[in-house]
């Protein structure tokens, strides 16, 4: 007789229950069970013997009691629906069908057969061992000893709480476990191995893919064969896995260690068939990569004759700080390298176009543009001049005339400095000029500051407003540090590489921003100096420009100071000039010093006594005297010295002695030491010499002959040889013969050259720099000012004010506030964006368990036949998750209404459930 049966809530039992349809209810009935004489087992076999096989999540149980022709039968293995043909053996039929078509589990009790008509043979079997050698589960007892955990599988058994075994002889031996897969073995604390004797040996290691190992306490095994030993080492890819040997005949392939993926050191990764990371945090990435050469400490490397050194990350580097792309004789390109910052400093990688560009910069010649300003030099020779004529010393239009023993004085201005030598006087152009202006080429330099025209963009102007650019570039511009420096393109490209696309620029003073959009959609801002600079002072290298005046110091000793009071130059021995509107002062290191200023020139030693002086009122020679002049010997037109005047001197003395008729001579001394002869004539007769002619005349009245006494002509020859000899002077340039003045042509002409002025000084010659010189370039140091622009040598320019307009320089402190806002962005952004990873990675995950779920849930069978219920299981996995179902259906007697009870569990603990009715019409 067949019998109908309802699903009705039980509250003793907390559950569902299946009773008959007549049955009372548990308030009514006069019993407290039901029975049917077909059941297999009564309701105290099922309180006292069943294994609870429940999801904890789920909080629920399902039994079903008094249902004729259906029977629960719970071993120690698994769940029994048992029909009419059923069994209640070791080995497993689950089913719910009319007698030819039960499920049959055979006579062999390790068989299990799910669903009507399903049949397992009675042949027995075996697992076949794929030589994992990290696999150590020889106990095929199944069973669940803790609760909360789930074993599904012939052999499956879990040993501690809230494990999941799933598949033939599955183990899990640590708490939150799971093992999914033939012979897969987790025994780690919340470790996960799936795949076929894969194994999660260590505390929260992951084991995936066939005969995978992950022994290392959070260590992550991907891959056939794939091997993890580390602490939190990574093995990624799979082995050899064409030529590895089966077993037993089955499909698949053993555990194979040619080109297997190992992470054996600490930290380790290795990614790839074949890689292996051995040192402690090494990183083997690609087929066959490894680490087995350690990572050195590299501060210096010598190509050739040339060491190079100070490299930066060469500290604290272990055996294993170290990233390998392949293998000895395997070696590997990495390409598509971006361009690593190149600064002391930096660690990146460089692609092979940077090195391109250095090679190929160090095989341009470097133009250096060394036109220095020449320093024009004139000796002159002070020697005496003409007795009688002198030299006549002008500029060609008017010449000042100067006596025998006369000084001439040869005075410069602020830009010129007269030096006396041993063979005259030399004139030497300052190495720092006080000029109205300077030009050289297209380059004037004049009060208003520094102006270059005719170049390839605009003109460029430098003054006290700050550095008009006009859109050229600036070169050799070291990298800034200080917050008012210009920065170099190098840093202006680092912040540009690091700006999100949502970055802006502003201004600042000297400072132009413009700002244009890329077809990325990122904005790009292009930083320039503005037309007009307005800074505080200038630096290169050791020279600095400010309001106070301009230093120059060649950083060898030499110095230069430009103030608007004068300029003071100072050599390396300590020789210095000083120069301003009042004239200027040399002095060397002695103490020795020559001032010329508006009252002439006058010198002073290192003791402090005056020596020669030169003023308007004269020459005082200060007690010196002229030495060293030569003989003038018989030439007539060769000078005279001090001997030849007195040999001269000494051959035209006279001497007058009384004669006949002279009473007396009487002879004195006159003012000026000649000899006075006084003759006293009685009717004297008066005789010459050979010096001396007397020639008598007539007698006057009183008897007294008039004597004409005149020199001999001899005498008269050598005064005459004295006198040409003292008109001829010869005037020279650096050694060389330039004029001679004598008596006839007595003029010298100083003829006005390039930057200079000559002018008549009350009687001297002044010497001076034009106000308007030109030039074809000015260099101090190694920084260099030309038509072409401002070469600063490589030095840093200092004191910048911020910038304001677009073609401005922008400073440090402006670059530094970019870079902070953008830094500031983008550890925002990093931020949210990590966090955002990190959700998103959950959602993947729950949305991932949450598919298993639905699979699972979808895969649970449903009773179809009018009056029948059906209990049924499903397991799913999905891209890395798994959860397994359990559900209850009903069909109404009348096969009208249809009601289904269902319940999963998945990997990331979440628990679902869900109740449905439906009605055929």
């Amino acid at each position: 007789m067949n019998h109908n049966y309802k699903v009705i809530w039980n509250d003793a039992l907390q559950c569902f229950t299946a009773v008959a349809e007549y049955a009372k209810g548990h308030s009514k009935s006069s019993k407290s069970s039901a029975s049917s004489s077909s059941a297999n087992v009564s309701t105290s076999m099922l309180k006292g013997e069943a294994h609870s096989l429940r999801l904890s999540a789920l909080r629920s149980g399902l039994i079903a009691v008094g249902m004729t022709g259906l029977a629960i039968g719970i071993s120690s293995q698994a769940i029994a629906a048992v029909g009419v043909s059923g069994g209640t053996g070791s080995g497993t039929a689950v089913s719910e069908c009319t007698n030819d078509s039960q499920a049959n589990s055979g006579t062999n009790k390790e068989n299990i057969a799910i669903g009507c008509e399903s049949s397992t043979s009675n042949k027995g079997y075996q697992i076949a061992d794929r030589g994992n050698p990290y696999y150590t589960n020889n106990d095929f007892t199944p069973g669940m000893k803790n609760g909360g955990s789930v074993a599904i599988g012939t052999g499956a058994s879990t040993e501690h709480v809230f494990s999941v075994a799933i598949g033939e002889y599955a183990k899990t031996t640590s708490g939150a476990g799971v093992a999914i897969g033939v012979g897969s073995l987790s025994e780690g604390n919340t470790a996960l191995a799936i795949g076929r004797q894969s194994v999660a040996r260590g505390d929260y290691s992951q084991a995936m893919g066939n005969v995978a190992a992950a022994t290392g306490t959070g260590s992550l095994a991907v891959g056939h064969s794939a091997t993890a030993t580390g602490y939190r080492a990574i093995a990624i890819g799979a082995s050899d896995i064409e030529n590895a040997s089966p077993s037993y005949g089955q499909a698949g392939a053993n555990y194979q260690t040619v080109e297997q993926t190992k992470a054996s050191g600490r930290d380790t990764i290795a990614l790839g068939s074949g890689a292996q990371a051995v040192t402690d945090g090494s990183v083997a990435i690609g087929t066959n990569s490894n680490t087995l050469v350690d990572a050195i400490i590299v501060t210096s490397a010598t190509v050739g004759d040339v060491t190079f050194g100070n490299f930066a990350g060469a500290t604290n580097i272990a055996a294993g700080d170290q990233v390998s792309v392949g293998a000895a004789g395997q070696e590997r390109q990495v390409k598509n390298v971006a361009a690593g910052n190149v600064t002391a400093a930096s660690t990146d990688a460089i692609n092979g176009s940077q090195l391109f560009s250095v090679a190929d910069t160090l095989n341009t010649d470097i133009t250096d543009n060394r036109n220095n300003i020449t320093n024009n030099t004139t000796n002159i020779t002070n020697n005496t001049t003409s007795i009688n004529q002198g030299i006549n010393f002008g500029n060609g239009v008017t010449a000042n005339n100067f006596k025998l023993g006369a000084t001439i004085a040869v005075t410069g201005d602020g830009n010129i400095t007269p030096v006396t030598t041993a063979n005259g006087v030399q004139l030497q152009l300052n190495r720092d000029l006080g000029l109205n202006s300077v030009t050289t080429g297209n380059t004037l330099v004049n009060n208003n500051g520094v102006t270059l025209t005719g170049g390839s963009n605009q003109t460029i102007r430098l003054s006290n407003n700050g550095l008009d650019n006009g859109g050229n570039k600036i070169t050799n511009v070291a990298r800034a540090t200080d917050g008012t420096d210009a920065v170099n393109f190098d840093q202006l490209n680092e912040v540009r590489n690091s700006a999100a696309a949502k970055s802006t620029v502003t201004q600042g003073k000297n400072i132009v921003v413009t700002s244009t959009a890329n077809e990325d959609g990122s904005t790009n801002y292009q930083v320039a100096t503005a037309d007009e600079l307005d800074v505080t002072s200038v630096t290169a290298g050791n020279s600095t420009l400010n309001n106070e005046g301009l230093g120059i110091d060649d950083g060898t000793g030499n110095t230069a100071t430009v103030t608007a009071s004068g300029t003071t130059v100072t050599n390396a021995a300590g020789d210095s000039t000083s120069y301003g509107a009042n004239g200027f002062t040399a002095s060397d290191n002695a103490g020795n010093s020559t001032v010329v200023n508006q009252t002439g020139v006058s010198f002073t030693n290192s003791n402090g006594a005056t020596g020669p002086s030169i003023t308007a009122g004269g020459i005082n020679a200060g007690g010196t005297v002229i030495t060293n002049v030569a003989s003038g010997g018989d030439i007539a037109t060769n000078a005279a010295n001090i001997g030849d005047i007195q040999a001269a001197a000494a051959g035209s003395r006279t001497e007058v002695a009384a004669g006949t008729n002279i009473t007396n001579v009487v002879k004195t001394t006159g003012e000026n030491g000649q000899d006075i002869y006084t003759v006293n004539a009685n009717g004297a007769s008066v005789s010459g010499s050979s010096a001396v002619t007397v020639t008598a005349g007539n007698k006057n009245a009183a008897n007294v002959t008039d004597y004409a006494v005149d020199l001999s002509q001899a005498s008269k020859d050598s005064l005459v040889k004295a006198d040409s000899a003292m008109q001829t002077v010869v005037t020279q340039i650096d050694g060389n013969n330039v004029k001679t003045v004598n008596q006839a042509n007595n003029t010298a002409n100083f003829v006005t050259g390039n930057n200079i002025v000559l002018s008549n000084d009350n009687g001297g010659i002044r010497v001076a720099t034009a106000e308007n010189i030109v030039v074809t370039s000015i260099k101090a140091g190694n920084t260099t000012l030309d038509s072409n622009g401002l070469d600063n040598g490589g030095n840093t320019i200092t004191n910048v004010a911020a910038g304001v307009n677009p073609t401005d320089a922008v400073n440090v402190s402006q670059l530094d506030t970019v870079d902070r806002a953008i830094n500031g962005e983008l550890v925002t952004i990093d931020r949210n964006v990590n966090n955002l990873g990190y959700r998103i990675g959950e959602v993947e995950d729950n949305a991932n368990a949450g598919i298993s779920a639905a699979m699972a849930m979808s895969s649970l069978p449903q009773a179809y036949i009018a009056g029948k219920s059906m209990i049924g299981g499903g397991i799913a996995s999905y891209n890395g998750e798994s959860a397994v179902a359990i559900g209850v259906s009903r069909v109404s007697d009348n096969g009208r209404w249809v009601m289904k009870i269902n319940g999963t569990a998945d990997t990331q603990g979440n628990a679902g459930g869900a109740i449905g009715a439906g009605f055929h019409f």
